[in-house]
C-alpha cells in the first residue's frame, strides 16, 4: 500500500486514572484481509462476547451470496442528477459572494408580527396591555429605536448574515440543556439491498459484531471521504432552487468539527478544509483513532479500512473496558464542562485524546447489537441508543452501523 500504514490508537480517557494508550498498527498486527461476502466458502468473522467472560472469536462458513454492490459515491448520486447541460454547473462556493443578504425587518413590521403571534394566546385585556407595551417600545427615542440602530450597525459590519452569529450563540452554544435530545438530529439510512429481512426480524445476539456490518461501515466511511474530497476541492455542485443558488457556507462545518463544552457557553472546534486524516471509532464504549487518509491526502484503500475496523471490534471485545467517557456528552452542558475540565487537568494524555476526538473528521459508532425491525424502535438506536452509550454527541455527525448492517447518522 502506498503511503503510511493505517494506525489504530485506543483513546482510553478515564475519569479517575491516567489512561493507558495502546497502538495497534496494521503493519504489525497482520490480520488476514477479510474475504468478500460473495466468496463461496469464505470464512466470515463473527465476534461474540457474553459481557462477562472472555470473548470468543468464532469463524463460521457463509453460503454463497450475490456480489456485494459497491456503495461508494452513491451519496453523490442525487446531487449529480440535478446537473443539466442547459445550465452552467456552479461549483461549491462560486455564488457565495453574489447571494442576496438576509434583509433586516423594519421595526414596525417586527412589532406587528409580535402582536399577531400573541393575540391567539391572550384575553382581550391581556392583549391590550401587550399592545400598550409595544407602543411604548416604538415611541420616538424609545428602546425600540436604540435596538434597531444596533441591528443596522451589526448588519453593516457582518460579512454574511446579521442573524448567523446571534442564532449560533443563543440557540445553540449558550443553551445549557442536554444537546442529545434538544439539539441533535438523527436519520435512518435506507437498508442495504443485501440486508436479509430475517436479520431484522431476529437481531444478532448482543455483544456481536458481524462482517456485513464492518463491510458496510468501511463503504460508508469511504463514501464520506470522497464527498469531502469534492467539497475541499470546490468541485461539489452548489445547491440550487428555482430562485437561484443557495448558501453553501454550512458545508464548511461538516468535517473535522466538534462542539466543545465551555463555562456558560460552548465553542466550536473548526477548520476548513480540515487537515485531519483520521476518524474516531467507537466500539463497546471504547474510543479508537483510525487513520483514513494517507499523508499525501489520498484515501486509505477500502479493504485496509475494513481490515482495521475488524481490529477495532476484536480489541473492544478482548481488552479490559474503560469508562464510557462519551456518555458525558449526552448530559447537561455545565455538568459536561465540569467533567471535561477535570479530565484535562487529570492527565496530559486526556487532553491529547480529547484533541484527537475534536479534530477527527467524523465519528463512526459500531454497535454490538441491533434494534428490531420496528422502525420506531430502530430510530431510538440512532437517536439516543436507548442509554446514550457508544456515542460522542458533540461531533458534527457520527455514522452509526448496527450489528445487522442497518445504518444511520446522528448529527449535532
Amino acid at each position: 500500500m502506498k503511503g503510511t500504514h493505517t494506525q489504530v490508537a485506543s483513546l482510553r480517557a478515564a475519569a479517575t486514572v491516567v489512561p493507558t494508550r495502546r497502538t495497534l498498527a496494521a503493519a504489525t498486527v497482520r490480520l488476514p484481509p477479510p474475504r468478500p461476502l460473495h466468496s463461496g466458502s469464505a470464512a466470515s468473522l463473527l465476534l461474540f462476547s457474553d459481557g462477562v467472560g472472555p470473548a470468543v472469536c468464532t469463524l463460521r462458513n457463509t453460503p454463497r451470496t450475490p456480489a456485494y454492490p459497491a456503495l461508494t459515491s452513491r451519496v453523490l448520486a442525487s446531487r449529480n442528477a440535478l446537473a443539466t447541460p442547459r445550465r452552467r454547473l456552479l461549483h461549491t462556493f462560486d455564488a457565495q459572494s453574489n447571494l442576496p443578504r438576509l434583509p433586516l425587518p423594519e421595526l414596525t413590521d417586527t412589532a406587528a408580527r409580535y402582536l399577531r403571534s400573541c393575540a391567539p394566546l391572550q384575553s382581550p385585556e391581556e392583549h391590550e396591555r401587550t399592545a400598550a407595551a409595544v407602543r411604548e417600545f416604538l415611541r420616538d427615542g424609545g428602546l425600540g429605536e436604540v435596538a434597531q440602530a444596533r441591528l443596522r450597525k451589526l448588519d453593516a459590519e457582518a460579512k454574511g448574515s446579521w442573524l448567523e452569529d446571534i442564532w449560533l450563540r443563543h440557540a445553540y452554544l449558550l443553551y445549557r440543556e442536554p444537546s442529545m435530545i434538544n439539539v441533535n438530529w438523527f436519520s435512518l439510512l435506507n437498508d442495504h439491498p443485501l440486508l436479509k429481512r430475517s436479520n431484522l426480524r431476529k437481531p444478532t445476539p448482543p455483544g456481536t459484531f458481524t462482517s456485513f456490518q464492518v463491510r458496510r461501515a468501511a463503504e460508508l466511511v469511504t463514501s464520506m471521504l470522497r464527498f469531502k474530497a469534492m467539497l475541499d476541492s470546490g468541485k461539489l455542485p452548489a445547491d440550487t432552487a428555482k430562485a437561484g443558488p443557495l448558501c453553501m457556507n454550512q458545508y464548511r462545518y461538516m468535517f473535522g468539527v466538534c462542539r466543545v463544552p465551555g463555562a456558560k457557553e460552548d465553542t466550536v472546534y473548526h477548520s476548513f478544509p480540515s487537515p485531519s486524516k483520521h476518524i474516531v471509532v467507537l466500539a463497546r464504549n471504547q474510543l479508537y483513532r483510525v487513520q483514513v487518509l494517507n499523508d499525501d491526502g489520498s484515501l486509505v484503500p477500502l479493504a485496509e479500512i475494513e481490515r482495521v475496523l475488524y481490529t477495532v471490534t476484536r480489541d473492544s471485545l478482548e481488552s479490559k473496558p474503560e469508562a464510557p467517557i462519551g456518555l458525558l456528552t449526552a448530559g447537561d452542558r455545565d455538568n459536561w464542562f465540569e467533567a471535561y475540565e477535570k479530565l484535562v487537568k487529570l492527565s496530559p494524555q486526556n487532553a491529547e485524546n480529547l484533541e484527537i476526538i475534536h479534530s477527527s473528521l467524523f465519528a463512526l459508532a459500531l454497535d454490538d447489537f441491533s434494534a428490531r425491525q420496528n422502525v420506531d424502535t430502530a430510530h431510538q438506536q440512532f437517536f439516543h441508543n436507548f442509554t446514550a452509550v457508544n456515542r460522542w454527541f458533540d461531533k458534527t455527525f457520527q455514522l452509526i452501523v448496527a450489528s445487522n448492517g442497518r445504518a444511520g447518522i446522528n448529527g449535532e
